[in-house]
């Protein structure tokens, strides 16, 4: 489990064969297909791929044996990218239950250079949120846009810190919602299957607390000087 292997040999519709275990037979779907978690993102299958290997029943929809319907309201979703909210065993697409069977790929929230997430990072229709107030904004080009105005990206570094107020510091970064109809909605309706990066917070303590906890440390008074 957990580990990349090769399929030697598949026996239609659902049943593979993997190199060097030849005794044992995985099922396609509910043993090898990748499935999501909360924050990543799933590409889901084409319409045409799906019809012609589970074909489509009198009221034109999917239905493969002991697996849920794909339904034809669904097709819209066929070849797009989509964030999924995940309870469980259970996947979702707003309100449609997605099965492993009807995804295509898996984008993981995390990749390895998330964690280091820059300026450059950011991409037109991603949503970022400010440190101070939870204020959301919108990327475009060069531009942070929201509902009470906008932000030139040339007032941060390349690491996201605002040049002059850390209350616009931005902490957050979703991908946008592929159903907003205008930009509230947009800003407002971001979850965390959404979340992409996030910062890795900092404690903050007062002054007077942190000269205690010095003192303590040290057992004397503490004076504190400017770097040389």
């Amino acid at each position: 489990m957990g580990t990349i292997q090769e399929i030697e040999k598949i026996d239609p519709p659902m049943f593979a064969y993997l190199k060097g275990c030849e005794n044992w037979c995985f099922d396609l779907e509910d043993d090898l297909m990748p499935f999501p978690e909360a924050g990543d993102r799933i590409k889901i299958r084409g319409w045409e791929d799906m019809k012609e290997q589970y074909g489509i029943n009198l009221r034109g929809d999917f239905e493969p044996a002991g697996k849920p319907t794909f339904y034809s309201e669904m097709q819209y979703l066929c070849g797009k990218t989509f964030a999924v909210e995940v309870y469980g065993d259970s996947i979702f697409i707003y309100r449609y239950k997605i099965d492993p069977y009807m995804i295509d790929e898996v984008f993981k929230r995390r990749d390895k250079n998330m964690d280091k997430f820059t300026k450059e990072d950011l991409k037109d229709g991603m949503i970022v949120e400010y440190r101070g107030g939870k204020v959301r904004r919108l990327v475009i080009g060069n531009l942070l846009l929201g509902e009470d105005g906008w932000m030139p990206l040339l007032k941060y570094d390349q690491n996201l810190h605002h040049n002059f107020d850390r209350d616009f510091d931005i902490v957050k970064v979703y991908l946008s919602n592929d159903q907003a109809t205008n930009l509230h909605d947009l800003l407002e309706r971001q979850g965390t299957h959404g979340l992409i990066w996030e910062r890795e917070q900092t404690k903050e303590i007062p002054a007077s607390e942190a000269m205690k906890i010095l003192r303590e440390k040290f057992g004397c008074e503490v004076k504190l000087v400017e770097d040389k």
